[in-house]
């Protein structure tokens, strides 16, 4: 178990790595791009290309991250009032749902790949798979962070559960 925790320790660094690196080159670019073209008095014509593609992939492994931490965004007002039990369950619901949407969306994401291994980007020197595999590889890394934190969930849900039976507030 103790190799899972590493391997799952290892990718949650990683994403996180990456994703201040991107949002990093992101502004950097933005800001060279500004100079270029109001100091300089000429535009970059690969900078936004390049900045928009970054922000698909920063915003998919953002996402992961955002699993991992239960910060997408969620309406909590119904299930607020709810006992825990119906919140356990609808956390099922929910999971399920996420468990749908990503196994259908994974395989449409690799088809759109391939369909576009041969289409090339307007400016910069790659295809639009490249940008494109932004989704299946985000959607595997939800899947993953999905399950890292399954188990606590539910261990955490059952116990305000059986706080809540044993007369807790």
């Amino acid at each position: 178990m103790s190799h899972l925790r590493k391997i799952d320790n290892a990718i949650k660094k990683t994403e996180a790595a990456i994703a201040c690196i991107m949002l990093v080159i992101i502004v950097l670019v933005g800001t060279l791009q500004i100079i270029f073209r109001f100091i300089l008095k000429s535009s970059l014509v690969w900078s936004e290309e390049l900045m928009r593609y970054m922000f698909v992939w920063l915003a998919f492994i953002t996402a992961s991250i955002a699993v991992r931490e239960h910060k997408h965004i969620s309406v909590d007002f119904v299930t607020t009032y709810m006992p825990p039990k119906v919140n356990l369950i609808f956390y099922y619901i929910s999971r399920v749902a996420m468990l749908v949407y990503i196994f259908l969306m994974v395989p449409a994401g690799i088809t759109l790949c391939a369909q576009t291994a041969h289409v090339k980007s307007t400016i910069l020197p790659i295809t639009w798979s490249w940008v494109y595999a932004a989704l299946p590889v985000g959607l595997v890394l939800m899947l993953i962070s999905m399950a890292s934190v399954y188990l606590l969930d539910v261990r955490n849900l059952k116990k305000l559960i059986k706080h809540k039976d044993n007369g807790g507030e």
